[in-house]
């Protein structure tokens, strides 16, 4: 029995201990940086999404569309807020991977760029 895969547009035929090796060496590549700032813009986009979760909005997509909605002011507020940090935690950072893609600054745990994003600020 042989399984087949396409290695650099090349159809080949394995044998299933050569598959396995395969997968293995494929498994201990490391990342390239592209798929690391994905995983990293993944997880801001889900502390995103977590925070306006948190007030019981289904996302932050959701919370955004109350911000011009002034038929319960509560709501429009927080969707003003929801807007504005949104705005502000993406600029801070694709800044701070920027720095990190210049060589100026060290690439971030996730624990560490959700760190030195801004906070949310919501009305009281």
């Amino acid at each position: 029995m042989t399984l087949k895969h396409i290695i650099d547009g090349v159809l080949l035929d394995m044998a299933p201990e050569e598959d396995v090796a395969h997968r293995a060496a494929q498994a201990a590549v490391a990342p390239t940086f592209d798929n690391r700032v994905k995983a990293l813009t993944n997880f801001v986009q889900g502390h995103l999404d977590a925070a306006a979760q948190v007030r019981r909005y289904d996302d932050i997509k959701t919370a955004i569309t109350y911000a011009d909605e002034p038929a319960v002011p509560l709501f429009q507020a927080e969707g003003q807020a929801f807007r504005k940090w949104r705005s502000l935690v993406w600029a801070k950072c694709y800044w701070y991977l920027g720095e990190v893609q210049a060589g100026r600054a060290l690439e971030p745990t996730e624990a560490a760029l959700i760190a030195i994003l801004p906070a949310l600020e919501l009305p009281t």
